[in-house]
Parts: structure tokens; sequence; C-alpha cells
């Protein structure tokens, strides 16, 4: 009876199939959604899922296991990427290529934040509000606001969310102006109020700020455009310290995360051999 069985299967599958080329030529499988990026919520509840039909994006979030999905129409914009900030909030990275008012600098492909509420279903930007009378900033609600005249609403690199008294805490790269230049500042948002305070503010030649376990600064790596030097600074109590500094006109390291321990940093160099990593601890180990 098994072999009997085996062949119906094999010959009921083979009827269906040819029932469905019929029914569905193969160009219509290019109209269906392609999937982008797929993520699961820290507790496992619930699925996001980003999409794109042609240059139009939407965003799906299911319920598991067998909830309804709801979906967001994102437009054009590309998503870069999806971060859970705990079960119900989303933070959506999207890009797009455009130059910004008022600013110096080349039209390129912008990164911009969203954040979804997801018992709401509402969508709304991230350093949306102005500082100091621009249009184009966010609030900063911190002791170091004074220093900043204004800020940009886009971001300076991808969003991290890191645990923290067992809250989960949303991190994100933005520029903000101390003065005529625009550095790389590390905001802290406040996901109830939408308020941002500052954990670390670079200057003009600030290429990257890597965050420890505990979303303080840990290291900081700067470019200067004209010597092209690259240093190396590590967070030793209130200020840096000078770890290391190397001529890199053809090509600067890159500060690839933190190492094993969560309180030291990988820097990744391009050598002769290829690319080298190594851990660098707060004391220069």
């Amino acid at each position: 009876m098994k072999p009997f069985r085996l062949v119906v299967g094999v010959l009921a599958a083979v009827f269906l199939a040819r029932q469905a080329a019929v029914a569905a030529p193969i160009e219509a499988y290019g109209g269906l959604p392609s999937i982008e990026s797929v993520e699961i919520s820290p507790d496992g509840s619930k699925l996001a899922v980003a999409m794109s039909t042609g240059e139009q994006r939407m965003l799906g979030i299911k319920t598991l296991p067998d909830g309804v999905m709801k979906t967001f129409a994102l437009g054009s914009a590309k998503v870069r990427r999806l971060d859970w900030v705990g079960p119900e909030r989303l933070i959506i990275t999207t890009s797009q290529t455009n130059s910004i008012m008022y600013v110096t600098g080349p039209r390129r492909e912008y990164l911009m934040g969203f954040d979804l509420n997801v018992a709401t279903s509402r969508i709304q930007p991230l350093l949306k509000r102005s500082l100091g009378g621009s249009g184009t900033g966010s609030h900063i609600h911190d002791p170091d606001a004074d220093k900043v005249s204004a800020s940009l609403n886009v971001l300076a690199g991808p969003p991290e969310v890191h645990v923290i008294d067992g809250t989960p805490t949303l991190f994100l790269r933005g520029i903000t102006f101390p003065d005529q230049w625009g550095v790389l500042t590390i905001l802290k948002v406040n996901m109830r109020t939408g308020e941002t305070d500052i954990v670390a503010l670079g200057d003009k030649r600030t290429d990257e700020i890597v965050l420890d376990q505990d979303g303080l600064p840990l290291a900081r790596a700067d470019y200067d455009d004209d010597t092209g030097q690259w240093s190396l600074k590590l967070r030793q109590g209130p200020g840096w310290k000078l770890n290391r500094t190397l001529e890199a006109k053809t090509g600067r390291p890159v500060l690839a995360g933190l190492g094993r321990d969560g309180y030291s940093v990988v820097v990744a160099e391009t050598g002769e051999s290829g690319v080298q990593m190594r851990e660098v601890t707060p004391d220069g180990v």
C-alpha cells in the first residue's frame, strides 16, 4: 500500500503542477513582491518583513504564529535595515538620493530613520523636531545642547539597540552643528517622548564612534583630510586618550565593532597580506 500511495502522490503532484502552469504563466511571477529584509522581534512574537514591488516598498508586520499581516506603504525609498526596540517598536532605516537645503555637500544617498509603533500602527520620522530654529533638525534635550546650534534629520550610520538596565534603548548616529561644520554625534532617544540626549559629540575630523555594551562611547576614529592622518582614541575617564596614529591616504582602518568582552574595540586594517583584525582594550593593549 505504501508504494501505491507514493505513486498516486507523485501523479497528483505532476497533475497539479501542470494545472498551475496552465493557470499562471511564468511572467506573472515577476509581479510578486520581493522580500528584502526579515526581522523577528526580541521576544519572538512578531515578524517584520520589508518587501518591494518594482520601485515601491512596503512593510509587513505579522503576529506569530498565525496572526494577520498588517502592511504599511513606504513609497520608493529603499529599506536598508529593520531594528526592533522591544516587541512593540520597530525602527525602519531607509535611503534616498537627494540634496539637503542650506547645507554644502554633494547630492548623494542619505539615510533616514522611522519609528513604527506596532500597537498604534503609527509611523513617525526620527530626529524630526527642530533645534535652534532650524527646520531640518531635532530637538536635543541635554546639558550639551548649548554646544550645538543646529542638527540634521538624516542618519550618519545604522541605528543601535542596547539593553540597559533591562530596557531596550535606541542610539542613533546623527549630524549636528557645533559651528559651521556638521559633525558625527551619537544620540540616545527616549522612545516615549522622542527627545534625544547627546552621548558623544565628535569634531569635523571624526569618522566613527563605537559604543560599549552599556551605550557609552568607547572608541573614536578621526581622519584629517588635509594630511591623510588617521588616529584611534580610546575613552579614559571624561576624555579621550590617543592610542595610535598612522598615514592612511590610500585606505584608512575601520572600527569593526565591539570585541569579545564587550569593552574592547575591533580594528580592521588592510595591509599587503590582506585585512587584519585586532582587538584594542581601553588600556590600549
